[in-house]
């Protein structure tokens, strides 16, 4: 059943997909939003994070770039959120690609770097589009370096973009933008006879360019065309880019166009068509002045009843202090136990014990067993805990699969007395009884007894804590560590 879920979740994203490539946007758009809702209500975060990815790319293709930012910032906030390391690249580089349309070099070098090093993780090079997200990558470092004028560091940039091109890669989307990008270093750097020989290749091909690049690649060929002082193939890059404005039919790509038209228009020194652009780019200027001004009152509105409600949610839950899964005390009200529990024991000179528990390999049993029974493992697990610690101590959700225990007792033979129950609760001959059908729950418990007195922080207190939670890990699972200070 899972299988079937994952393939169905899988098989709504390739239908968005599908949408974007075949340039209906806003069947993407509307699409995405629908698959990241339903994602984000049935907690699968990849699936979430990807439609919010492909809604950002459908905004930047049909003009939004505010409504683009929004989704990648979601999307990169549920990654670091839910260690999605698989998808960082992607936030990266179109958060990036933003700063380079706006000639912000400097910037945009800075979230391709970022790219850069999240390519180095197993997560990544394991995706079947990883091939060419370091391609897109590399080449957007070279756009940013030309524009930077270091011909040095493009060149390098160049190599590694040549050097990633495959076979595979011949005349596609990626081949003809970097052929573009290409042909403007070599432009640069005296190397003509090349530019001349393949522009023609490139106007020929301006329509294997995918949406997410082709402004971005309309704008460095004609960038390039001014400087070979070609309007034949300027004007011929106009006619296709009118055609596209023309089935996109968005204010964002009239204005577009007008601007290119201008562009055309003062470069053969054609000023009563130039004059003419002009007025209607101020037209269509006011027009989209207007809505920038209704999206942004919109936007402000959102965002504070957003904020509103978040902080109402935040109040609540500091109100309640109780977790409302599992009925343990919360991480809020942790933090206040735990700063009595420490001034009793500095003021009697005296120790305190905490300690850290999670559920071992908790995302795979997720994975396995489903959300629902992933609930009950920590519901289970909650109970297991309040019923070994007894009167001897209180019981915390921190968040996620992980739990505290402040106890009572810092005598060693005590804490250890009550680690070994935790241990054996899920080992007994009732295991199954006890965890509801569910087989396989373990947890790994680090223990930290220490003296508390002026300089000792809550801080330091959980980094013994968690210190001998990480011994037990890396020693197996399944197993307790105490830490006697």
């Amino acid at each position: 059943m899972k299988t079937e879920t994952n393939t169905s979740w899988l098989k709504m994203l390739d239908e968005c997909l599908s949408s974007l490539n075949n340039r209906k946007l806003t069947a993407a758009i509307q699409s995405a939003q629908i698959l990241a809702e339903q994602a984000e209500a049935a907690r699968e975060y990849y699936i979430y994070a990807s439609a919010q990815n492909i809604m950002g790319v459908s905004y930047v293709s049909a003009g939004n770039e505010m409504m683009a930012v929004d989704c990648y910032l979601k999307g990169l906030s549920c990654c670091m959120e839910h260690h999605i390391d698989a998808l960082f690249p992607l936030f990266y580089i179109n958060l990036g690609s933003r700063y380079q349309e706006a000639n912000d070099h400097s910037t945009a070098i800075e979230y391709f770097l970022k790219a850069e090093r999240a390519l180095k993780h197993d997560a990544c090079k394991v995706d079947s589009r990883y091939h060419g997200w370091c391609l897109v990558n590399s080449m957007n470092l070279l756009i940013s370096s030309i524009h930077q004028k270091d011909i040095f560091l493009g060149e390098r940039f160049l190599e590694h973009c040549e050097a990633l091109l495959t076979d595979e890669d011949a005349n596609s989307s990626a081949s003809i933008s970097m052929l573009i990008i290409k042909c403007h270093l070599y432009w640069y750097m005296n190397r003509r006879d090349f530019v001349l020989e393949h522009i023609g290749e490139l106007i020929g091909h301006l329509n294997l360019i995918s949406p997410n690049d082709l402004v971005q690649s309309i704008q460095e060929l004609i960038f390039l065309l001014k400087d070979m002082e070609d309007y034949s193939h300027f004007q011929q890059t106009l006619d296709f880019f009118r055609q596209y404005a023309a089935e996109q039919n968005t204010l964002y790509y009239k204005l577009l166009l007008c601007e290119f038209e201008m562009d055309y228009c003062k470069s053969i020194n054609d000023m009563d068509q130039y004059h003419a652009f002009c007025i209607r780019h101020a037209e269509l200027y006011m027009v989209h002045k207007q809505a920038l001004l209704k999206e942004r009152t919109e936007s402000f509105t959102q965002k504070v009843l957003l904020q509103r409600k978040e902080s109402e949610r935040r109040a609540a839950e500091r109100q309640s202090k109780i977790d409302a899964l599992t009925g343990l005390g919360n991480r809020f009200l942790l933090k206040e136990d735990i700063q009595s529990r420490m001034e009793d024991a500095r003021a009697k000179r005296g120790k305190l014990c905490i300690a850290i528990i999670d559920i071992d390999h908790f995302k795979t049993h997720n994975d396995t067993y489903g959300h629902i029974h992933g609930d009950s493992c920590l519901k289970l697990t909650a109970t297991a805990l309040m019923s070994c610690v007894g009167e001897k101590g209180r019981v915390y959700r921190f968040g996620g699969d992980e739990f505290v225990i402040l106890l009572d007792s810092s005598e060693l033979n005590s804490v250890k007395a009550i680690a070994e129950a935790i241990k054996q609760y899920f080992q007994s001959s009732d295991s199954e009884d006890a965890t509801d059908g569910i087989p396989g729950i373990t947890l790994s418990q680090g223990y930290a007894i220490s003296t508390v007195d002026s300089t000792t922080t809550k801080e330091t207190l959980f980094s013994r804590a968690d210190e001998a939670l990480y011994s037990v890990k890396e020693g197996g699972r399944n197993n307790y560590c105490i830490y006697e200070e």
